[in-house]
């Protein structure tokens, strides 16, 4: 039962210390690097290869090489692997609108 009169309906909010939510947010990522990381290793171990990747590197690489005409030596050397990881893929657009395919 709600004892607090007309003060009891105002909603009631927390404050969230902004070095928390930085801290909870590096947390999160380091988190994340982690799970890559253990994930690839076990793969590895299993004995398949592995290739980790920036996904904006790999990007950037193959649209250079698609711009000149060249046979992009790097999707032979993913297609080569067990495992692919791709770190800091934020794209929300469709490939085309990134250029590459």
């Amino acid at each position: 039962m709600n004892t607090k009169g007309i003060e009891g309906l105002s909603g009631q909010y927390h404050r969230v210390d902004t070095e928390v939510y930085e801290l909870e947010k590096e947390n999160e990522r380091f988190t994340m690097i982690t799970a890559r990381q253990t994930l690839g290793n076990l793969v590895y171990l299993m004995g398949y290869k592995v290739f980790y990747v920036n996904i904006t590197m790999l990007l950037a690489k193959l649209k250079m090489r698609m711009a000149e005409g060249s046979n992009p030596h790097e999707i032979s050397r993913i297609e080569l692997q067990g495992l692919l990881i791709l770190d800091g893929f934020q794209w929300s657009g469709s490939p085309d609108e990134m250029g590459v395919c």
